[in-house]
């Protein structure tokens, strides 16, 4: 859970892979900043291709929600992994 999304674990059944799914509440996304934030991660994901980044699959939204489909990858947070990084 972040400020301003949330992320589940599912999985795609196309890929018979789990999967991340950061969800956007619209709500939350009211701030011209915050939605242009959003709209270039999702930019910006979608044209990184390296073994060694998260990779998007895709992305989509309803009426009240923004979708993000990217690697799951365990482990907690990129946050959490830095902090445990700098405490070593």
């Amino acid at each position: 859970e972040g400020s301003y999304a949330n992320v589940k674990m599912a999985m795609h059944k196309d890929l018979n892979q789990k999967v991340a799914i950061k969800i956007y509440d619209k709500k939350s996304l009211q701030e011209t900043n915050r939605r242009k934030n959003v709209k270039r991660e999702i930019q910006i994901m979608d044209s990184i291709n390296h073994e060694s980044l998260i990779t998007m699959f895709e992305a989509y939204e309803s009426r009240k929600q923004v979708f993000v489909v990217m690697q799951y990858m365990n482990g907690g947070t990129l946050h959490s992994f830095l902090k445990r990084l700098k405490d070593a």
